[in-house]
């Protein structure tokens, strides 16, 4: 199956705190991190990905009370993983240290479809069925940037087509772009026929997700979902009818009474002996192991007896002392509650072939239903039968089982035969552990007699707080296509985007900001006797409001009013500003001029900014002003002038150096091809840390390294002598700065994956041997001449030095080596006392060497372990054999149209580069940048909450749910109840048409918005359903509900008297102001004032002719709960008016 074209995003750990849903947010989390900033990061490599570490998820408001879920960024399809039984680990002596190799890479088609051109003027006298359209209060627009091909334009193999930056078809038809029932506008006569459209520019990149969460936390944790894409036919042994093993007791001491039993060894193990440990009577032998096959359950630990490590006492039942070691396990011992397991049964049902413990994991087949024996075929792992198993067929009690879902194999890297389906916030897997800090690394313990403890697995006791747990997340997007080819071919089609589907801002250097407004000349003064202030302006989230005031029973005057809260209140209260005091501050014109705009000293220098016009940042009253031209005006908090000094004030879209761009524009993408091997970038990169006035010049440094550090500098006022490094602090800095976080995340790096690597015959990485001095500080030369007298290695420590420091320093060395060869032979027994002042210095910096060259093998071993992308290619081309095969046999079997052949001509299975090379690409910036799409729904009211009061003042706040959620789950509720005091106002949530505004019986006042389809559907949010008890169970929508209709309708009711000023008919546009919320119909008087508000396919008589009343209710409606973005409930404001209705 084809790889569908993206058409949604998400970010990929998301908090439950929906104001922290923006991307500035995660961009100034993530420079919080400890490490792993993009493109380079303190450990001076380049660094194509981000880290979401224990820091920044505190930032984001994301408790670590256990690992957080990550989602995929975007649709897409996984075509590898790995996953770890445990968290693998690399032992130090004295030390461990564990860390996540478990990764998920998803592929995903990134498509920007061609932008038709308008159709050929009218000749003279013609009327175009456009220009018709155009005229009308609702535009057509050309379709947007985000919409997937049409079925049959999809190329059907994963490979992006090829298209030349000039190749559009500009004689393509118009589509049809008209509201309302009309399907004929822009349609070809039927006697021409239509041109096939041309298939999109399309770009194939990859997400990847590192470090993720081990087998272990599912085990740990059953409820905790497991990621689609893990093997789902593995089945866990449960404790459900488990019986006791049957056999040998095996006990602490040799003694019948005191000695405790440690388990059960079933009859016909097989265990060694220690043939020198035995009771004096020869009864008891200690058990030294299991031969290798056999386990016991529990599985038994050693312990140290007399010396010697053994795991237990048996009692052989001979008297006389035994010369073989081998000895096989025979008896009817059982009953041991800790020794019980699921038996194994071959074919005829009545033999015992072995046990298995409890959470072992298996593959089965057969019928799968209770009461049945199903066949045992695989052992999967997390247990072990207690005796080897034939090969002959083996049977197991289907009920002792449940199914899970499970990596198909550990610690290995799987590719998928098939690649699996994947939709934008999908799970992914979880967070997994991967310290980033020294002191991370646990400590052992050590017995009484001074020998370190192993530890196996990572400490969690204790609640993941106290545990050893370090959340460390690696998200990174790649590309291994011809990025700059496809970020030319969409800037080209970009230039025909409409401006209207253009969802940034793009702010240039030379732009200017107007401080202030200018001061109210004038106030509101008093209205004609009888008269209404009339409200002009069509939005609502503006920071001046246009109003008309009769002054005479002929005259009238227009004036600027500040959107205060006090001017809020009153139309939340009342509906309007009948009794607004005549000394309100008003002005004559517009606060905002263009012309002192134009002479404003506020000028933008570098970075550039883009924002996002649909950003909550710029969507609050007071950043956003529209004049009486319909001018946008934007409050600009935070750029930078041409001395790196903050100013901020307002500009308009369309002045100077401001303009609406797209996603497809790549406003300020700069495009980095980085070059030289990684010992030669880290060098460049670590001369950063010398940086003063006299070197702060940055004309040397490699180019990554060079744009980073270049904003980075920005943080710093010119002139303060004050320059940036790749530290920690540096970029912790720039934080709260977003212009400079964000121009990060808008650089694209060309270089080599650090998940690609040659290894050499050793199994060793050449770029990272190369680092080891640097790394080290040239440990291997130093203590090779210091410890070993080694010259050659004492010049070549020196020749790294400058050359008039080199003599001075050889010197240095030979006196070190000196004082080494002077150590006494036992210096190490008490070395404060047999060692000199300058000798205990010189054995301190050799311990630190030692440490230190430790530390950088293991985190060479460590990154080893983590490399997985020679195995996804070679795994990749077996899978594109078998695509190419399977298209070839299928093309035999049937004809293509000339279109498609056209599209498959030169197609090949996407795939990974051959050498690692790749093209880095922001996480954050591509979720930001392209999930920008027109802002289709607006919330129907400004803050939409559930009611949290029935109506007979009651507290249960699923009482206004969707679904059956009233009389214990008997009666059915139609709609949303959204919280709204009296004359609060409602909004138009699409564009639409009116389609009734009139009294509906116990709705009240109704009034019915048509909107079409593909609006709706593209205004789904993810909620999900919070009621589902059999006394109030919230539902998705009715069966009979169509997701796929072309039109459906709003419907706002109980509202208040209608407003003059709409009636059926009438166009409306998403965040239009319709009206404002009543209690009129059944809400009369109640508690609890609410819009109820609903969605579906027909205007009114939504019901079907059933048997169920409550179902009949529910007929052709969808819960609007998937639509609306609730807000937290406030109680307090919630109580407040329905305390005040009581009393009224």
């Amino acid at each position: 199956m084809a790889l569908t074209p993206l058409k949604k995003w998400t970010y990929p750990v998301v908090t439950n705190d929906p104001n922290q849903l923006n991307a500035n947010r995660y961009h100034e989390a993530l420079m919080l991190a400890q490490s792993g900033f993009y493109p380079v990061s303190v450990n001076k490599l380049v660094h194509g990905g981000i880290h979401f570490d224990e820091d920044v998820l505190k930032n984001l408001g994301i408790v670590n009370d256990k690992p957080s879920k990550v989602y995929c960024i975007a649709d897409g399809e996984v075509i590898a993983y790995r996953v770890n039984d445990n968290y693998q680990k690399v032992d130090y002596g004295n030390k461990v240290d564990f860390f996540s190799t478990g990764f998920v890479l998803v592929r995903h088609l990134l498509e920007m479809e061609r932008i038709e051109e308008a159709p050929p003027a009218t000749t003279e006298g013609e009327i175009s069925t456009d220009a018709a359209t155009n005229s009308s209060t609702e535009n057509s627009t050309a379709p947007t940037a985000n919409v997937s091909p049409s079925s049959n334009t999809q190329p059907t193999t994963t490979t992006p087509v090829k298209t030349s930056p000039t190749g559009t078809n500009t004689n393509m038809p118009t589509p049809p772009t008209t509201t309302g029932d009309s399907s004929t506008a822009g349609t070809p006569p039927a006697t021409e026929t239509a041109k096939p459209k041309q298939p999109g520019h399309q770009l194939y990149f990859y997400s990847l997700y590192m470090h993720l969460a081990d087998t272990k936390y599912y085990e740990d944790n059953p409820k905790e979902p497991a990621p689609a894409f893990w093997e789902q036919d593995i089945y866990r042994v449960i404790d459900k009818g488990l019986d006791f093993v049957e056999g040998l007791n095996i006990r602490k001491m040799p003694d019948l009474t005191e000695g405790e039993i440690l388990a059960v060894l079933q009859a016909g193990t097989k265990v060694e002996l220690n043939l020198e440990l035995h009771s004096e009577d020869y009864k008891w032998y200690a058990v030294t192991s299991l031969q290798e096959g056999y386990c016991s359950i529990p599985v038994l630990t050693p312990y140290e007896h007399e010396g010697k490590k053994i795991i237990g006492w048996v009692l052989t039942g001979t008297r006389k002392q035994l010369t073989e070691s081998t000895f096989d396990i025979k008896g009817k011992d059982s009953q041991l509650a800790k020794s019980k397991g699921l038996r194994v049964r071959d074919e005829s049902k009545k033999n015992i072939l072995a046990m298995l413990p409890e959470g072992t994991q298996i593959k089965i087949t057969g019928d799968k239903k209770p009461k049945t024996y199903v066949e045992l075929t695989q052992i999967i792992g997390n247990g072990q039968p207690t005796i080897p198993l034939p090969t002959e067929k083996k049977l197991v009690w289907y009920d002792s089982l449940e199914n899970i879902a499970r990596g198909k194999e550990y610690n290995k890297v799987v590719v998928l035969d098939k690649p699996f389906p994947i939709n934008a916030g999908d799970l992914v897997g979880h967070i997994g552990h991967n310290p980033n800090k020294i002191i991370d690394i646990i400590d052992k313990k050590t017995d009484k007699d001074g020998n370190y403890i192993n530890i196996d697995t990572l400490p969690l006791g204790g609640g993941i707080e106290k545990s050893r747990f370090r959340p460390g997340l690696h998200v990174e997007c790649f590309t291994c296509e011809d990025l700059p080819t496809f970020i030319t071919q969409t800037q080209a089609e970009a230039s025909k985007v409409p401006d209207e589907d253009k969802t940034l801002v793009g702010i240039s250097k030379g732009a200017k900001l107007l401080a202030l407004a200018s001061d109210s000349d004038s106030t509101v003064g008093e209205c004609f006797k009888g008269s209404e202030i009339k409200v002009l302006s069509k939005e609502s989230n503006i920071n001046w409001l246009q109003i008309e005031i009769q002054i005479s029973k002929s005259e009238t005057k227009t004036l600027w009013i500040e959107h205060n809260n006090e001017i809020q209140d009153k139309l939340k209260e009342k509906g309007n500003l009948k009794d607004l005091a005549s000394t309100t501050p008003a002005w004559s014109k517009f606060p905002l001029q263009e012309s002192e705009l134009t002479g404003s000293k506020n000028e933008v220098d570098m970075p550039p900014l883009l924002l996002n016009i649909n950003d909550k940042d710029l969507m609050g009253n007071d950043k956003r002003a529209i004049d009486e031209k319909g001018t946008l005006w934007l409050k600009i908090e935070y750029a930078l002038d041409s001395k790196n000094i903050p100013i901020k004030g307002w500009t308009f879209i369309g002045s100077e150096g401001v303009k609406k761009v797209s996603g497809w524009e790549w406003f300020d993408f700069k495009q980095i091809r980085e070059t030289g091997s990684l010992k030669e970038f880290y060098l460049n990169a670590k001369k950063a840390a010398t940086r003063n006035k006299d070197n702060a010049s940055l004309e040397h440094y490699k180019p990554t390294i060079k744009e980073t550090l270049t904003i980075l500098d920005k943080q710093y006022i010119q002139n303060s002598n004050k320059y940036a490094a790749l530290t920690q602090d540096c970029f912790k800095g720039i934080a709260e700065k977003t212009p400079l976080t964000t121009a990060l995340g808008r650089l694209l790096v060309h270089y080599k994956s650090e998940w690609y690597e040659e290894l050499d015959a050793e199994g060793k990485r050449p770029e990272w041997e190369a680092l080891n001095s640097e790394m080290t500080d040239d440990a291997e030369n130093y203590l090779g001449y210091i410890k070993d007298g080694d010259e050659a290695k004492r010049d070549a420590y020196v020749s790294k030095f400058d050359a008039s420091e080199q003599e001075s320093i050889k010197q240095g060395l030979e006196q070190q080596r000196r004082d080494y060869e002077r150590f006494p032979a036992d210096y190490k027994d008490a070395p404060d006392k047999k060692l000199t002042p300058e000798q205990l210095n010189l054995l301190g910096k050799i311990k630190e060497l030692e440490e230190k060259s430790e530390l950088w093998e293991k985190n060479k071993e460590k990154a080893t372990k983590m490399l997985w992308w020679e195995d996804v290619v070679e795994g990749l081309a077996k899978q594109s054999q078998q695509t190419e095969q399977s298209d070839t046999e299928t093309e035999k079997d049937k004809t293509e149209d000339s279109s498609k052949q056209q599209t498959e001509t030169s197609s090949t299975p996407a795939t990974l580069s051959q050498n690692g090379e790749v093209w880095f690409m922001h996480p954050v910036a591509m979720v930001d940048y392209f999930n920008a799409k027109r802002k289709f729904w607006h919330e129907p009211l400004e803050r939409p909450q559930r009611t949290c009061y029935s109506s007979n003042t009651n507290l249960n706040n699923w009482n206004g749910a969707f679904g059956f959620v009233r009389n214990q789950g008997a009666k059915a509720h139609t709609g949303l109840d959204l919280f709204a005091d009296i004359n609060t106002p409602c909004y138009a949530c699409l564009d639409g048409e009116i389609v009734q505004y009139e009294v509906e019986g116990g709705y009240g006042n109704v009034l019915v918005i048509k909107v079409k389809g593909d609006d709706l559907r593209a205004s789904k949010n993810d909620y999900t359903l919070e009621f589902n008890e059999p006394d109030k169970q919230e539902i998705v929508q009715a069966d009979d509900f169509d997701i796929n209709a072309d039109h459906f309708y709003l419907r706002y009711c109980h509202l208040s008297d209608k407003r003059v000023d709409l009636k059926v008919g009438n166009k409306v546009k998403s965040g239009d102001l319709i009206g404002y919320t009543g209690d009129t119909g059944n809400a009369k008087g109640l508690c609890n004032p609410h819009l109820h508000f609903e969605i579906a396919m027909k205007k009114n008589g939504n019901r079907t002719n059933t048997k169920n009343a409550q179902n009949d209710r529910l007929a052709y409606k969808i819960n609007p709960a998937f639509f609306v973005n609730l807000q937290a409930i406030d109680v307090d404001e919630q109580t407040k008016v329905k305390e005040r209705r009581i009393q009224e």
